[in-house]
């Protein structure tokens, strides 16, 4: 019963409140990057939906190109409305273990992960990082090309 509650819940937001990109040094090979995601909070707030409730999700996105060359950290929420029983279940697990459902943490976590790719690209590309994820290119046919 919860699993089909989890996968109708509506993400009504992804909100970013940091940025932090910063070139700590001219970037030489061998170049690592290393990239990790945490959610560092779970909310309750109430809902201008009547019988509905919003949890809050925080996160935290990073990637670090190592060794020491330069970092980018995205910390933001995501918005979950769903009915007030359901919010209140979640929310109460989580006070009490630190752990939500796994296949809602799934969708947040994916949802986040898409939004802070993009917006850690485009961060990243303004001050003459490397991407973090394989971009495609044109290669001779037979041939696969990525670069990165």
């Amino acid at each position: 019963m919860f699993l089909t509650s989890c996968e109708i819940m509506a993400i009504t937001g992804i909100i970013f409140d940091k940025f932090l990109v910063e070139k700590l040094k001219d970037i030489e090979a061998p170049l690592k990057i290393n990239s990790n995601i945490s959610v560092t909070d779970v909310k309750k707030e109430k809902s201008s939906d009547k019988g509905n409730a919003v949890l809050r999700f925080d996160f935290v996105f990073g990637l670090d190109y190592t060794p020491k060359q330069a970092v980018v950290e995205l910390k933001g929420h995501i918005l979950i409305t769903e009915k007030e029983k359901d919010i209140e279940r979640i929310y109460s697990d989580w006070k009490k273990t630190k752990k939500v459902d796994p296949s809602l943490m799934e969708r947040v976590m994916n949802a986040v992960l898409f939004r802070s790719n993009i917006k850690a690209l485009l961060l990243s590309q303004e001050i003459g990082l490397p991407p973090h994820i394989p971009m495609p290119t044109l290669a001779a046919k037979g041939k696969a090309n990525y670069m990165g």
